[in-house]
């Protein structure tokens, strides 16, 4: 039951940002080809006009395609069978056509989303045990600096890394969290994780927004970079990401193989 309630809570919040993107890139006219709630195998998909919606079989997770996030050309294998017509609608109206504004808004989109339904959930929780607006915004204002301290400590070391705690972790947390306080505590632990993800989401590095908000103000400055080599460096930091997941998780089990040892 808790692992169902985390899974629950971990792909909420994660849909909720994919949602920001999405949304934003239809209202700008930018063409999404999948909007995913999940990952790994499809279970379910769908196409609506040029969209697919799909349900894959992994409940963590989720991703939005925006097209056009570089310009493609005949030399392109990937791209080799479209025609000239095709690659030339591609190149613009895909996203790298649509002003630096509407890129930026985009890219932010998801972490505002992570942003405005924590203070959601934070105000929800502080109407039912009495605190209200203020309630809410005091609860906002911890965890956001919460968080950043947490990285802080994380950066200088003051806190080794083998504490992160990832999925596999999470709903031993929950339970105990649960047990102490009830089901409303659910709440806040939503806004917290929320807030998390949203600033992780920020942080500047390849493959997460931020990373590509740093390569759109750099273009918005005149400094011109090769969008090949740009997204080379994102799928490099995107495989840095996954072996920090990799890391986590094994810490995750770890923690709970010495329980039975």
């Amino acid at each position: 039951m808790i692992i169902i309630i985390t899974l629950l809570i971990l792909g909420l919040i994660i849909t909720l940002h994919e949602f920001g993107h999405f949304s934003t890139a239809k209202y700008f006219k930018m063409p999404v080809s999948e909007f995913s709630i999940g990952m790994g195998p499809i279970i379910y998909s769908k196409k609506i006009n040029d969209t697919k919606y799909s349900i894959r079989i992994i409940p963590i997770g989720g991703f939005v395609s925006i097209e056009g996030m570089m310009k493609i050309d005949k030399n392109d294998k990937e791209y080799s069978h479209l025609s000239i017509e095709e690659i030339e609608k591609y190149n613009k109206e895909g996203f790298i056509s649509h002003p630096k504004c509407e890129q930026l808004v985009v890219l932010l989109a998801g972490v505002f989303m992570n942003f405005l339904t924590a203070f959601t959930a934070y105000l929800i929780y502080s109407i039912i045990v009495g605190y209200g607006f203020m309630g809410a915004i005091n609860g906002f204002l911890n965890g956001f600096i919460g968080t950043f301290k947490s990285l802080e400590l994380l950066i200088t070391g003051k806190v080794a890394a083998n504490n992160l705690v990832g999925p596999v972790g999470l709903p031993s947390i929950f339970k105990s969290q649960i047990e102490q306080n009830g089901f409303i505590v659910l709440l806040p632990l939503f806004a917290i994780l929320s807030i998390n993800i949203g600033i992780l989401n920020l942080i500047p590095i390849p493959a997460v927004d931020g990373g590509r908000v740093v390569f759109v103000l750099l273009e918005a400055c005149g400094i011109k970079l090769n969008k090949k080599i740009e997204e080379t460096i994102h799928t490099i930091g995107f495989i840095l990401i996954i072996l920090l997941m990799i890391y986590v998780f094994y810490n995750d089990i770890m923690r709970i193989v010495s329980k039975f040892v």
